[in-house]
């Protein structure tokens, strides 16, 4: 089961995904887009000016910029990708990226006073680079330890994998997303129906 921590710790580092081909040249290419994910997201968490709207705004802006929703949707839905239609491969995306930007924007008055700090990196493979960070928050003594699988498959480097003190997010996204399936049935458009009422629910 996943800890309050690293429930915590993921509004700031997201969640995980199989990683696609992404060339070796793109090493330098890879800390550039992490560090500049995390320096955009701590300026935006520690801004008392932006309202809980803005914050919402501006972090979806920059998943959109850094993060590849397309690799992403396909490996939350695992198995049901295989049998989805096409047009609810085409709906998922929109309405994935829409329950991630509520479900994470509304803890960001937890992390004021957080810091993020590039480690390293490492090729993990010919295919992809691991981004290693620590992630400090204000009350606890403890960084997490944040590695990131970052590619660029799409043409320009994406993150597309968050791994928060071991814990893959993305595989925690795709079990609570089959889970859904199995106990409401419906399918995947099933699915899509169940993130549009939470996402309508947390909009009040």
């Amino acid at each position: 089961m996943v800890s309050r921590r690293q429930i915590l710790i993921s509004g700031v580092a997201l969640f995980a995904v199989a990683a696609p081909v992404m060339p070796a040249h793109a090493a330098g290419e890879a800390s550039a887009v992490v560090t500049d994910f995390g320096d955009h997201m701590l300026q935006m968490l520690n801004n008392p000016q932006l309202s809980p709207a803005d914050r919402q705004r501006q972090f979806g802006a920059l998943l959109d910029k850094d993060f590849d929703f397309a690799t992403i949707g396909r490996f939350v839905l695992g198995r049901y990708w295989a049998t989805a239609t096409d047009q609810e491969k085409q709906q998922f995306a929109p309405v994935f990226r829409d329950y991630v930007v509520q479900s994470y924007s509304v803890r960001f008055g937890e992390f004021g006073g957080a810091s993020f700090k590039v480690t390293g990196e490492r090729p993990e493979s010919p295919t992809s680079i691991i981004v290693g960070t620590t992630v400090m928050q204000k009350n606890s003594p403890t960084p997490a330890k944040v590695d990131w699988r970052v590619s660029n498959g799409s043409g320009a480097p994406k993150i597309i994998e968050v791994i928060v003190d071991g814990i893959s997010m993305s595989l925690t996204h795709r079990q609570e997303f089959a889970s859904l399936i199995e106990r409401q049935g419906g399918g995947v458009s099933g699915l899509i129906a169940q993130l549009k009422a939470k996402i309508n629910v947390a909009k009040g």
